[in-house]
This record gives C-alpha cells, sequence and structure tokens, in this order.
C-alpha cells in the first residue's frame, strides 16, 4: 500500500477545506467536496487567499519575526562604471541594473525579496572569499570609483552602491516573502504555502472575509481568532531566537573578527 507522504506545509486545498467547516459550506457541490459557495475554483477564492497571506506576512514581521531568510543568493557580473566620478551611484532593483549610465536587463533583485540584511562583494573570477559591505549611517558618500565598492544602501526598494572600477560579483542575505499566488484550483492539492503551521490563520481570515461580505456578525470573533493564531506562530519563533547566544559586534578598530571574519573596520 503507498502511504501519501506527510508534510509540516499545508496545502492551498487544505486551507480552503478547513474555511468551509469554518463557515459551513462543507455539503457536496457542483464539483464534489468542495462545498457549494466557498469554492476552490469561486473568482473570489485566490484574492481572498493572496490577503489572508500578506496580512499574515505583515503581521508576523511586526512581531519582529525574520523568516524566511534566504542566504548566499549570488548576483553575478555587476559590471564596472564607464567612468569614474563621485556624483555616479549604481544600483540594482527588481527591474534590472544600472551601472550609473545604461539600466541593463541583468543582474536583477530576486522577485521574493523583501528586505536585504546583508550584501558581500568579490571580484568577478577572482575565486576569493566574500568581503562584507556597510552601510553608512548618512547615506552612500561621494567618492572616486576605486576596486571595492565597499559601502551599499537599501533605499527606493533597490540596492545602491558607488559603483566600482572592476565587475564584481555580489552575495545577499534577505528577508523573504511569499509572492502572490496564481494558480487554478486543479492544483490546489498540490501546491503548498511555505509557511509552517499557517493552515488556521489562513482559514480564519478567508472564513472572516466570507463572513463581511454576507454581513454576518461572527466576522469580528474570526479575525480575533485569526490574530490568536499568528500570535502563536511569532511566539514560537521568539521562544526559538531565545536559544540563540546573541555577542555585541566589536567597533572602532578592534581587532575582534567581524561576522566576516576579518577585521572590523580594516582598509579594503
Amino acid at each position: 500500500m503507498t502511504v501519501a507522504q506527510q508534510s509540516l506545509f499545508p496545502s492551498i486545498d487544505s486551507v480552503f477545506q478547513l474555511a468551509r467547516s469554518i463557515v459551513n459550506d462543507t455539503f457536496t457541490g457542483v464539483n464534489g467536496a468542495q462545498g457549494r459557495i466557498l469554492t476552490n475554483d469561486a473568482p473570489f477564492s485566490i484574492p481572498m487567499l493572496n490577503s489572508a497571506l500578506r496580512t499574515l506576512q505583515r503581521k508576523l514581521r511586526n512581531e519582529g519575526v525574520t523568516w524566511p531568510i534566504q542566504d548566499n543568493f549570488i548576483l553575478s557580473n555587476v559590471t564596472a562604471v564607464v567612468a569614474p566620478d563621485p556624483a555616479v551611484q549604481i544600483y540594482i532593483g527588481y527591474n534590472g541594473y544600472f551601472d550609473g549610465t545604461t539600466l541593463h536587463a541583468s543582474p536583477t533583485l530576486p522577485n521574493d525579496l523583501m528586505q536585504p540584511y546583508m550584501v558581500e562583494e568579490r571580484t568577478t573570477n577572482s575565486g576569493l572569499p566574500f568581503t562584507e559591505m556597510t552601510q553608512p549611517q548618512a547615506g552612500l558618500p561621494s567618492t572616486l570609483q576605486g576596486s571595492y565598492l565597499g559601502v551599499w544602501e537599501w533605499r527606493n526598494y533597490k540596492i545602491y552602491m558607488p559603483g566600482s572600477t572592476l565587475t564584481k560579483d555580489l552575495r545577499l542575505r534577505y528577508k523573504s516573502v511569499l509572492v502572490p499566488l496564481n494558480v487554478p484550483s486543479s492544483a490546489f492539492a498540490s501546491t503548498s504555502i511555505n509557511i509552517i503551521d499557517c493552515e488556521d490563520a489562513l482559514a480564519y481570515h478567508i472564513a472572516a472575509m466570507y463572513a463581511t461580505a454576507r454581513g454576518a456578525a461572527a466576522a469580528e470573533e474570526l479575525y480575533k481568532m485569526r490574530d490568536d493564531a499568528i500570535f502563536d506562530i511569532a511566539n514560537e519563533w521568539v521562544r526559538r531566537g531565545q536559544a540563540v547566544a546573541y555577542r555585541r559586534p566589536a567597533y572602532s578598530g578592534s581587532q575582534q573578527g567581524g561576522s566576516n571574519g576579518g577585521q572590523v573596520g580594516q582598509t579594503k
């Protein structure tokens, strides 16, 4: 007998099955056991699901949850500036790479990047370890480009840098988000939502929206149950984080190693 593999990640179908159970729409409909109104192929199902996902992720971020994190994402061939000039800044955005003169189709930021945590650089084809870049508190300095990028700034949903006279590769660590889902109802059962234990929070949100659209008095209570489920997810994350040993990084020319293992304040 074949045993189906279980997963901690709920499918879209399981979320809607729970939502139908909450709003008492588990009757057999035209499409079998999909209810009669809150069906998988209803025109409002995907918009409701994406609203639930956006709300869940926003609330988790506001609670300090930093997952999911993507690491070691490489952006290759960040080409050199055409002519060194302190007035020039380059950037990488979702729409391409601006080298200070021309906007190129690649490289681009990954479409699931919400916020970068760390940017590191190395010269393309050098085979050397990546070196951590810093974020100046007052923004990018006015400086003549050299062989290192050195600094970066997250501004206008782009990573801005002074530019370099050499072609560079960048290594990113960033907060990732789930992009909006747009899958046919036939794929609900096989499409996972990559947030562990989020089924209750999403189903309560969908049920609350469904109830609100029909003037049901239970909508407010359903939103409260959604918030309770989200708080429980965030609380588990906070408790896990308490097991991590934190140490303040060294500053002001200390010889202690930075997060990249090198000396803090070293001249590049």
